[in-house]
């Protein structure tokens, strides 16, 4: 699997363990249609010591000549929120990891 620009995306049996096989895809095929210059990788921060039991998946995504992650998509008690880290703006809570990604693009309703 690749994205826009022919970039190889990895998704081992140990990365994004936490979500289930139709949000694999889900992602993979977003990752795939990726624009040009908006997305340059993903990271499942979910392995990291939140010290918060109930977060059930932290993905990072990057923006291309970004050293941190712009955005982090959040699951919690099977919702999904995208935070951004600009501005620490914070959606709504989504239904679905497909409606959390939509709103990469667009402004959030905070």
């Amino acid at each position: 699997m690749t994205n826009w620009s022919g970039t190889p995306w990895v998704f081992g049996k140990e990365a994004f363990a936490g979500l289930d096989p139709n949000d694999r895809q889900v992602l993979a095929d977003w990752l795939a249609t990726a624009k040009p210059g908006e997305v340059k990788t993903i990271c499942d921060f979910t392995p990291r010591p939140w010290h918060l039991a109930a977060l059930e998946v932290v993905i990072g995504v990057f923006e291309s000549g970004r050293p941190l992650a712009s955005w982090l998509l959040v699951r919690y008690q099977s919702c999904w929120v995208l935070a951004t880290v600009d501005d620490d703006a914070v959606s709504e809570v989504c239904d679905s990891l497909t409606e959390a990604l939509g709103l990469i693009s667009g402004p959030l309703p905070c």
